[in-house]
């Protein structure tokens, strides 16, 4: 697979298992794209990812018994991969960080900020009001009237948090607009 696609090179762990399973997919695709059916499709594709997590758990196999401390072995790390660890060792996922300095674009109605690791949820709050969820994104531009329109006249808070599976983390700085 790596060589059909002209990857091979001395190393090959930089490429994660979700871009090779999104290659898998676009390969899976293929008889759709050539006239057959969904379900064809579909049925390639859950071969191809079957077929990548047993070549996955072989190279993982192949790590743990090259090494005395099994599937402990931290050389699962250079490829992507959890070491065992005893139970109670592991530490629990932080909450994301606080988001850099939020900028707000009046004339968009969203608030920026030069980069965050997590998708950011934007919060409006109106005068004398409850803080309410504006809209949500990946990038580092949300949008305040995701939800709705903003009320002429009333002075809005507005504010970023980062999110994850975990939940919301600090707030950025809170920015007034009144629209």
């Amino acid at each position: 697979m790596f060589t059909s696609y002209g990857w091979a090179g001395p190393d090959l762990r930089v490429f994660a298992d979700a871009r090779i399973e999104a290659l898998a997919i676009v390969n899976a695709n293929k008889p759709l794209a050539t006239g057959g059916t969904a379900q064809a499709a579909t049925v390639v594709r859950d071969i191809a990812l079957e077929l990548l997590r047993m070549a996955n758990d072989r190279t993982r196999f192949f790590y743990c018994s090259a090494s005395d401390d099994e599937d402990f072995t931290q050389e699962l790390a250079k490829i992507g991969k959890q070491p065992r660890r005893e139970a109670g060792e592991a530490q629990e996922q932080p909450l994301p960080g606080v988001p850099d300095e939020a900028t707000f674009h009046a004339a968009a109605l969203t608030l920026f900020v030069p980069e965050h690791a997590t998708s950011l949820r934007a919060f409006r709050k109106a005068a004398g009001g409850q803080p309410e969820l504006a809209g949500t994104d990946m990038g580092t531009t949300v949008s305040v009237a995701g939800v709705g329109p903003l009320t002429p006249g009333v002075t809005y808070e507005l504010w970023l948090v980062g999110h994850d599976f975990r939940g919301n983390g600090p707030e950025s700085n809170h920015v007034s607009h009144t629209a």
